[in-house]
């Protein structure tokens, strides 16, 4: 046997070794990269969560604030009202007081 065909044996049993060696690292940067996918999606999906909450108590607190300002509104136009009727009865206690006097 010669010496060029020991070496082209040796080259030829490597390339698989070589292509094994060289997929399995790659393999193992795969994983880390979609290792690190996975958790920023699950970092995203833990922002939209919080988005979602917070949308949600600034949708209750709008319609709270919407609420109080209409009672707000009720209670002015009660107030409005009653002073409407204690300016129509302070008139009636008026002329009540002109004829009395006269």
């Amino acid at each position: 046997m010669s010496i060029g065909f020991i070496l082209l044996v040796a080259f030829l049993l490597a390339i698989p070794i070589l292509i094994k060696y060289f997929l399995a690292f790659e393999t193992k940067s795969l994983l880390d990269n979609l290792r690190e996918c996975e958790e920023e999606v699950k970092y995203l999906s833990a922002q939209w969560r919080a988005l979602e909450r917070e949308q949600l108590v600034m949708r209750r607190a709008i319609n709270q604030v919407s609420s109080q300002k209409r009672s707000a509104r009720n209670r002015c136009e009660q107030l409005e009202q009653v002073q409407h009727a204690r300016e129509e009865l302070d008139m009636t206690w008026q002329s009540a007081d002109v004829v009395a006097a006269t």
